[in-house]
């Protein structure tokens, strides 16, 4: 292990070496054979007990809320119908998202544990790259834009996804980036050469479908927002059954036909195939073919400022970036953890963890619609109804979580045989079911107040918790059970599932100490039509309008709204047929010509850079017939005669340029 990694845990040694020798007897009786499972009940039983108990405490404790502002009806029967609209949906978007995850582990787990292990790596590498660089983007914008809506400010919530568009289009360079050399991040932490060989694969292989996976995701936001999740979830779940054949299909081939499957980098092929596929078809179905965005979208660059719609976005998103970071370096250092046990307990370890995620799809489902919920009515003023929400949510999420856990505990004999064939793995995974479903019932609790803090834009106290309970708790008394005091990846689990416990007591205790009325006020502010946005909306709305044609050339300089919106019409179908035709052939040459070259085959490269010249030319073929009539393509979805006819003009006179 590389000092980069090992001074880490020196530090911790230090930090945990006062407390160990106290604490090494009053657990040694616990950890033996007869008292295992002991005590995962006894953890189980408790935390289910003491934080039921806390959260009806802290309904009964919350402080009395009078709404402000739109006087907005509330029904519990009607909210209970809403919420279950929103998260029904959100939950299977929730669940093919991980499912096609998990597919990618049990698909890898069973060509064997190295390549189980080698994926786990990446996808730690993927995970915290994400987190880093997108998830404040993400959080700032589902939290602003359910306001926004609230307070029936529909171009607001359409600048905030164009200005997240921006945003995460940009991050994919940086986390790019640190995908291409997840190898060598991995060498430098001692991985075992063939573990890294497969790690390094996986990763170049899945850096493709980072940019359609992200712009997905801030489009299903955008949606959400405005109470609209039905498609989302039906493309998504759509696409993980159909992932889920295409995965076997290139990893193990089809002997049928004489295909002989590509092994392990068949699973980001495949990955690529769904993620394009799916993100290009949702953009037509809700953009063309529906036309679900007309009433808060302008195809126009007035997004770009920064100080109105990106600055609000970072202010909500960020302090939600450091909590996340703070919680994904934990499971990171988890999972260190367990690769210093050995890559077995890795193995098992990640697997159990995509488990949770997996099953946690109900709770996000039912966090996400009350975030959107809560979100509109703080918005609108409303902060009764905001808080009603929050109750109806804690109720249904303590419901779901009970349904799930006994599903859980009926099968998880079997659990293990999802990820793998191997013995040790299986029996591994089953070693820790019981004390997984005790993390899993307690972080359902946090997921509640984390919902509402969310919708009241409250990111700082969530971030506190994540950090006390992860790093002041969760990791030290982890590492302390699994090394010195010899428990292995069972002590892991109880560090993390006590760190847990801290995190959501924190998470309650600042849900209840918040002050509706006053956050429904700031929410009602925030998402006003201010002056510079009202100019903004003005300057972007159409001909109709009662608005100076001079004043409209003098602001943006160019011919006037028409011909902008025909442009961006034309370039839409441009960018979409470029990427459908020619972007593969461009990410397959500079991929396999950066390989060549490093096996120093300069033939090679220059063999493909010759065939793809041929390729693209070729792909010219189809791309120009469909500028061609790029008029009637937009006459056939309903586009103003005047429009299309613009739009015509500029993509005939533009199909010169293509080849060059």
């Amino acid at each position: 292990m590389s000092i980069i990694i090992a001074t880490p845990w020196m530090l911790l040694r230090n930090y945990v070496g006062m407390v160990y020798s106290t604490f090494q007897r009053s657990t040694s009786a616990w950890y033996n054979g007869k008292h295992h499972n002991c005590c995962c009940w006894w953890l189980l039983g408790a935390s289910c007990v003491l934080l039921l108990m806390a959260a009806l405490r802290a309904q009964a404790r919350a402080v009395p809320s009078v709404a402000c502002g739109i006087n907005m009806e509330f029904s519990a029967r009607d909210e209970i119908k809403s919420l279950a609209s929103l998260a029904l949906p959100i939950l299977f978007s929730n669940l093919a998202m991980f499912g096609m995850s998990m597919t990618i582990l049990m698909v890898a787990g069973h060509l064997g544990p190295t390549q189980l292990t080698a994926v786990s790596y990446a996808q730690m590498i993927f995970d915290i790259t994400i987190v880093v660089f997108v998830s404040g983007f993400i959080v700032g914008q589902a939290t602003l834009s359910a306001q926004a809506f609230g307070a029936k400010n529909l171009v607001l919530v359409g600048r905030y996804c164009q200005m997240n568009c921006l945003c995460v289009t940009i991050a994919c360079i940086p986390i790019g980036m640190l995908w291409w050399f997840c190898g060598d991040i991995l060498h430098l932490a001692g991985i075992s050469p063939e573990t890294v060989s497969y790690a390094q694969q996986y990763a170049h292989w899945s850096m493709p479908w980072l940019l359609p996976r992200l712009i997905y995701q801030v489009l299903m936001v955008y949606f959400k927002s405005m109470q609209n999740v039905m498609p989302a979830a039906v493309f998504a779940v759509t696409f993980a059954v159909l992932n889920v054949g295409v995965c076997l299909a290139l990893v193990n081939g089809i002997p049928s036909i004489g295909f002989e499957g590509y092994g392990l980098i068949g699973c980001p092929i495949s990955m690529v195939i769904m993620h394009y596929t799916r993100t290009i078809t949702f953009i037509l179905y809700m953009f063309w073919y529906r036309k679900m965005h007309a009433s808060s979208w302008k195809w126009e660059w007035t997004f770009v400022n920064f100080k109105v719609y990106l600055a609000p976005m970072l202010k909500v998103g960020g302090p939600m970036v450091i909590g996340e970071l703070v919680e994904n370096l934990q499971l990171q250092a988890m999972s260190i953890f367990a690769a210093m046990t050995s890559e077995v307990a890795l193995g098992a370890h990640n697997s159990m963890f995509q488990l949770i995620l997996f099953l946690s799809s109900p709770i996000f489902g039912m966090m996400d619609g009350g975030l959107a919920r809560m979100g509109m009515y703080l918005g609108a003023g409303n902060a009764a109804a905001a808080k009603a929400t929050s109750r109806l949510i804690l109720y249904m999420i303590a419901g779901l979580t009970f349904f799930i856990v006994v599903v859980w505990f009926c099968a998880r004999s079997s659990v293990g045989r999802l990820f793998s064939n191997d013995e040790e793995v299986v029996k591994t995974i089953t070693s820790i079911s019981t004390l997984a479903a005790a993390g899993y019932i307690i972080l359902a609790f946090f997921y509640h107040s984390m919902a509402a803090l969310e919708a009241m834009s409250r990111t700082v106290p969530i971030m506190s918790a994540f950090f006390v309970g992860a790093w002041v708790v969760g990791v030290p008394l982890a590492y302390v059970l699994c090394f010195p005091a010899d428990m292995g990846l069972f002590g892991i689990w109880v560090g993390m599932s006590v760190g847990y416990i801290v995190t959501t007591m924190m998470g309650e205790y600042f849900y209840c100490r918040s002050d509706w009325d006053e956050e429904a006020r700031k929410a009602v502010e925030r998402s006003k039509a201010r002056p510079e946005l009202m100019e903004l909306e003005i300057l972007s709305s159409d001909s109709s309008h009662d608005v100076n044609l001079e004043k409209l050339e003098e602001a943006y300089r160019h011919l006037g709204p028409t011909q902008l919106t025909a442009v961006a019409y034309s370039q839409m179908i441009f960018d979409i047929t470029i990427l459908i035709f020619a972007s593969g052939f461009i990410v397959g040459q500079a991929t396999l010509s950066s390989q060549a070259y490093g096996a120093k085959n300069l033939v090679l490269v220059g063999r493909y850079c010759q065939m793809n010249c041929l390729c693209v030319a070729l792909a010219c073929i189809p791309i120009g017939v469909l500028w061609y009539f790029c008029g009637d393509i937009l006459q056939a979805v309903g586009i103003s005669p005047e429009t299309v006819a613009y739009a015509k003009q500029y993509s005939h006179w533009s199909m010169p340029w293509l080849l060059p």
